[in-house]
């Protein structure tokens, strides 16, 4: 089981498209794959597994060419699994339960918002 973790964790992970109608863009999250994971125990493994140390965001535009993207500090962003997009822009959990100031009696979100130069 240690194998398919650390092999899951060295890879890349991207979520699927999320269409922003406000400014006409798709985001794609994602998790670059890290390779400091050699020698943890199953039970730090999974932790890992379940709240990925760096997450970012892809914008692409129309026919889904990337404008840019932005990689989140470490721990930072919870990846897609608490996000919608809304009039101010895209809404990303900071609910990682690997981030020191983690808690899980409040949902807080962080609004993003790219400029694009057209």
């Amino acid at each position: 089981m240690d194998e398919a973790y650390v092999n899951r964790i060295k890879a890349d992970q991207y979520g699927g498209f999320f269409y922003d109608p406000h400014r006409q863009v798709y985001y794609r999250i994602f998790n670059p794959g890290d390779d400091r994971v050699d020698g943890l125990r199953t039970e730090e493994l999974r932790v890992i597994d379940r709240s990925r140390p760096t997450t970012g965001v892809m914008v692409l535009d129309r026919e889904l060419n990337i404008l840019g993207e932005y990689i989140f500090e470490e721990y930072e962003i919870h990846s897609e699994s608490n996000m919608f997009i809304g009039e101010k822009g895209l809404y990303l959990s900071l609910n990682n339960q690997n981030h020191p100031d983690f808690d899980e009696d409040h949902f807080r979100y962080k609004v993003v918002r790219f400029d694009l130069e057209k």
